[in-house]
């Protein structure tokens, strides 16, 4: 089988579009390409597909290439404009086709455009990298209203148009069959080099989070996806008896109520069992939770731990009920920062 061919994000087409667009304000002539730093510690160039400047604006669109991962945002236009103001701050944005938050358990408070933290971030970064002087960032995708009816994001709140997103800068192509070869391989290693308590996470978050809970080096780490049934039905075919489950409990919570399929077009969400099994909890439910993070963030702090406490557990107990691995489960929230747990195993 052919390696599959990677992309960029979003954000990484508008980090590159506002690049070329500072270099134009900043009077510098813009090459075809701009080289940006992604935060998983690489760099790429990504090409520019037009600029165009004005008095007090400069503007520069990228064309998102997806690779060969069946993005629903590949090909599309990523319009960035900057705008000088007088103020220190770097303000975005929503222009055509890109949507604002409109509900509450989101990475974003509602009425904010729907550029995503990282993103944020990384045009912060490459805008500073040019000037300290405050500026709007307009961000704009001409299809992005249709290109959005193909997302969640209607379900979400998110209303007008796609998300810039992205916390690795790229797009790792999908394919079930090197998604489970890569589980294998990692199972295999960290069997064969002596790990007995390996750290299963649904994806890059969870990583990030066991690397700075636990110090693990990255052969105790296995990145699952959505594949749980496959990764742990492994480990049980192996021997391998113990197990560390780390994430968020949007995808951890699906398998309290015995979907070992993760993926979204495989099993519902997990409000459904959070509503079902934590009733009892008391806290503000004016406010519509229309994601498990909404959820949880409606609680005190003391609510939050009782709650992802109990959910922890129910997932250790569905995973020995239906594999035998005795597990540890760490639950954290969209932040990385641990809301709950339960078990006794450390890495």
């Amino acid at each position: 089988m052919s390696q599959l061919r990677s992309g960029f994000t979003t954000g990484t087409a508008a980090t590159a579009a506002a690049k070329a667009a500072a270099l134009l304000l900043a009077g510098y002539r813009v090459p075809h390409q701009v080289q940006i730093h992604l935060p998983d510690g690489t760099w790429d160039c990504i090409q520019i597909a037009k600029s165009q400047s004005g008095r007090n604006w400069a503007e520069a669109a990228v064309q998102k290439d997806a690779g060969d991962d069946p993005d629903v945002t590949h090909g599309a236009h990523i319009l960035v404009r900057l705008e000088p103001r007088t103020t220190q701050e770097i303000q975005f944005a929503a222009g055509e086709g890109v949507g604002t938050v409109t509900l509450p358990g989101l990475a974003l408070p509602a009425g904010q455009p729907a550029v995503n933290p990282v993103p944020r971030q990384m045009i912060s970064k490459e805008i500073r990298g040019l000037t300290h002087g405050g500026m709007l960032v307009t961000i704009s995708v001409p299809n992005g209203k249709d290109i959005a009816r193909r997302t969640c994001n209607p379900r979400l709140g998110i209303l007008g148009g796609i998300s810039i997103l992205g916390t690795t800068g790229r797009v790792r192509p999908f394919s079930t069959r090197a998604v489970l070869q890569t589980i294998a391989c990692s199972l295999n290693v960290a069997k064969w080099t002596g790990v007995t308590l390996p750290v299963l996470v649904p994806g890059h978050m969870g990583e990030r989070c066991a690397k700075d809970f636990f110090n693990c080096p990255p052969e105790h780490i296995i990145e699952v996806g959505n594949a749980w049934d496959y990764a742990l039905g492994r480990m049980r075919r192996s021997g391998m008896q113990r197990a560390v489950l780390l994430g968020h409990p949007g995808k951890l919570a699906k398998l309290a109520a015995g979907h070992w399929n993760t993926h979204s077009s495989r099993s519902p969400s997990a409000l459904g069992w959070l509503h079902a099994n934590l009733s009892d909890l008391r806290f503000d439910r004016s406010q519509p939770c229309i994601t498990v993070e909404a959820f949880f963030a409606h609680m005190d702090e003391a609510t939050r731990k009782r709650g992802a406490d109990r959910t922890a557990r129910a997932i250790h107990l569905a995973v020995w009920e239906q594999y035998r691995i005795d597990t540890s489960v760490f639950l954290t929230n969209l932040q990385g920062l641990q809301i709950g747990g339960f078990g006794a195993y450390l890495p």
